[in-house]
């Protein structure tokens, strides 16, 4: 019985650090999409780096839109 309460904590707390996880200053952790590089926000990266638009051609024939990557 007490093995079955430790485990129900654990998962309780597991998920609740999961659910935490994914969000980053209030907002849900997703890719930035855009269509050019101007579409990425600065403050994304690191000094040295600047964020770029990378087209993703081959998800989808009729998507013009890609994903911000710091390069």
């Amino acid at each position: 019985m007490a093995e079955i309460v430790k485990f129900v904590y654990v998962m309780i707390i597991f998920l609740s650090l999961f659910l935490v996880s994914i969000h980053i200053n209030g907002k849900p952790l997703s890719l930035n999409e855009c269509t050019q590089d101007y579409d990425c926000p600065i403050e994304m990266c690191p000094f040295p780096f600047q964020p770029k638009c990378i087209m993703l051609k081959n998800l989808s024939i009729f998507s013009n839109s890609g994903i911000c990557s710091c390069t």
